[in-house]
């Protein structure tokens, strides 16, 4: 696979490079939903025909849909989550990685195509939730950049430890490394802002020092995952995932009032007959969209295993499983 920009002429580069062989094209650019990225997933589909076409990033079900019709197989997931990235801090600009997963796989889905979730991985429970709501892949990079593979010096601090160096593509470093080729005004402009740490020691774990030490660790909790939401393989894991919210309290909150643009009001739910107020353990913000079909799903598998669980109280044996922790309450409708 090769990455390509929106600059230049990304048909004739896909062209180029699909005669030498390459069968999956990246068109990347930090800000995916926009008319030049558009035209360019547009372009190199009619300069690649057969190739895979990735592109991103997004972190909406509408930019999703339109990188899909314009020629994308696959669309690229998340703005701001990754640990070199500091896009969100100087720009207020991003969504929390898990609640643009579950947004933008559901629309991806609808339009025949896939998402990859690109960022904010650090532990295995990180690619477990990608993946249980709705990613066909998990980007990460950081993880990786500690171990003796990646591709950077190995240095040592005072205390001996082993570490490598690692800096974001938009960072000040990062930018002087590219523009170094040009006049001294056009970079002064350019490095004048940055959206990215320029040094970070990623130091390496005596117990995982290397890549594969890595992705064991990650398919042990990915395995365990699955064995706990009770499925055999990732495509049941997602379609056994309940979606909800919840408190950075560890209170579960109520499904209530607009759920995001094309949701539901209490007073809807209730002409739905969907009465069940159900939250899930997830990292999901207040304004994110749940869709009518989500709320069905959560409210069909509560029916099924009415037990009125609580946090304090222990899960009866024999009852559900599921990924994630849930707090049924009496109705959407009431308040908190």
């Amino acid at each position: 696979s090769v990455a390509i920009g929106v600059n230049g002429d990304p048909g004739s580069k896909a062209r180029r490079l699909s005669e030498l062989g390459v069968d999956v094209l990246v068109v990347d650019t930090a800000h995916g939903h926009q008319t030049r990225m558009v035209d360019a997933v547009a372009a190199v589909r009619a300069a690649a025909p057969r190739a895979t076409v990735v592109a991103g990033n997004v972190v909406t079900a509408s930019g999703t849909r339109d990188l899909i019709s314009a020629g994308a197989d696959i669309v690229k997931v998340g703005v701001g989550p990754g640990a070199m990235c500091t896009t969100r801090m100087m720009t207020g600009v991003g969504r929390p990685q898990f609640s643009a997963v579950v947004e933008c796989a559901e629309a991806a889905r609808a339009a025949g195509g896939h998402i990859w979730a690109d960022g904010g991985v650090k532990y295995p429970r990180d690619v477990a939730l990608a993946l249980a709501g709705g990613s066909a892949s998990v980007m990460f990079g950081s993880w990786l950049a500690g171990t003796y593979e990646s591709a950077a010096d190995t240095l040592r601090d005072l205390e001996g430890r082993l570490y490598k160096e690692s800096f974001g593509m938009a960072s000040n470093r990062a930018v002087r490394n590219r523009t170094r080729t040009e006049s001294a005004f056009e970079r002064a402009k350019k490095e004048l802002f940055e959206e990215g740490i320029s040094t970070s020691r990623m130091y390496l774990d005596p117990a995982r020092p290397g890549v594969e030490d890595i992705i064991d660790q990650i398919v042990a909790g990915l395995r365990s995952s699955c064995t706990y939401a009770g499925a055999a393989d990732l495509v049941e894991f997602r379609e056994r995932a309940v979606v909800g919210v919840q408190s950075a309290a560890g209170r579960g909150l109520k499904l209530r009032e607009k759920w995001g643009r094309g949701g539901l009001s209490n007073a809807e739910a209730s002409e739905q007959g969907i009465g069940s107020g159900v939250q899930r353990a997830v990292n999901l913000k207040n304004g994110d969209s749940i869709s009518l079909q989500t709320v069905k799903r959560m409210h069909a598998f509560f029916s099924r295993h009415q037990k009125n669980y609580r946090p304090e109280k222990k899960e009866p044996d024999g009852g559900p499983t599921e990924l994630l922790a849930f707090v049924p309450e009496p109705s959407i409708g009431e308040a908190p």
